[in-house]
């Protein structure tokens, strides 16, 4: 038979370590409101097609694009991808969905500012 100590040891073997792990960011909130609303928008500007939302996917990409801008200029930012005068051969080649929006976020932001600083 096994003595006590043994005994111990082999349970403490089969315990589970704690791992440092560090503390998650607080769920933003603007992120699945962005997202929801990006769906719907999808849908009126590419014609009626629908827009898959890949949460794991997009929205760690919003999480980082509002860490740049606020909620609202990404939305004008993502209605310029969604627009069909957008003349960016790369944009136009797309599903134009959230991961060109965030490949092409400073491309978009630069118009943007551009057509804003004509505009006065």
């Amino acid at each position: 038979p096994q003595s006590q100590s043994q005994s111990q040891s082999q349970e403490d073997k089969n315990k589970k370590q704690p791992t440092a792990v560090p503390p998650k960011e607080p769920a933003d909130p603007h992120v699945k409101e962005f997202l929801t609303w990006f769906q719907a928008e999808y849908k009126t500007r590419r014609h009626g097609a629908a827009y898959l939302v890949r949460w794991q996917k997009d929205a760690p990409l919003v999480k980082a694009m509002l860490k740049t801008v606020e909620l609202e200029r990404l939305k004008r930012l993502a209605q310029i991808l969604l627009t069909d005068k957008t003349d960016d051969p790369f944009i136009i080649e797309t599903d134009r969905g959230v991961g060109i929006l965030s490949a092409r976020f400073n491309w978009l932001n630069d118009r943007l500012s551009t057509w804003e600083a004509r505009r006065g």
